[in-house]
């Protein structure tokens, strides 16, 4: 064998005889071209930026849920606020319309049934009479029936009598 031959040899039971060898500190491969294995590696010279850079990141986030989180509970509170007035506006409503329903049906039954009769006049009228309403004279009341038996007759204009 000649002095080529047996470099290459060597070179080949060395390669095979090698172990791979990890950094401490980053677990990246170490090259076989430095001397001293334990020197600080060269990656881990970032890692503490990289460290603090992700626990700001993590800070900043975790700031932000908890603004999140304390944005939902004050718009949940005032949604709940919201809700127990619009409760308490709707049982108002509620009486409401009922004393509406009550007034209207006092109003149908007095136009249905009651005459008011101006004084000198020989016409009777209801309460929202536009002739009522703008008179100063005095007036007397009495059932639709007495007043019709009496000579009055309903107000063209207010009980709307179409002649024919």
């Amino acid at each position: 064998m000649d002095e080529k031959q047996e470099n290459l040899a060597a070179q080949y039971m060395q390669a095979n005889n090698q172990h791979i060898q990890y950094c401490k500190e980053c677990g990246c491969i170490i090259d076989n071209t430095r001397i001293n294995p334990d020197e600080e590696c060269v990656n881990s010279k970032n890692k503490p930026i990289k460290i603090f850079i992700l626990n700001t990141l993590l800070l900043i986030l975790s700031l932000c849920l908890v603004i999140s989180i304390h944005k939902i509970y004050i718009l949940t509170q005032n949604l709940q606020q919201m809700e127990r007035v619009l409760q308490e506006e709707e049982i108002k409503i509620d009486g409401l319309n009922d004393e509406l329903l009550k007034s209207e049906e006092e109003i149908t039954f007095f136009n249905e049934n009651c005459a008011i009769i101006l004084d000198g006049s020989k016409v009777y009228h209801t309460y929202n009479c536009y002739f009522f309403q703008n008179t100063k004279n005095e007036y007397y009341i009495m059932t639709i029936r007495q007043a019709e038996d009496a000579g009055y007759r309903p107000c063209k204009k207010c009980h709307e009598i179409n002649d024919e």
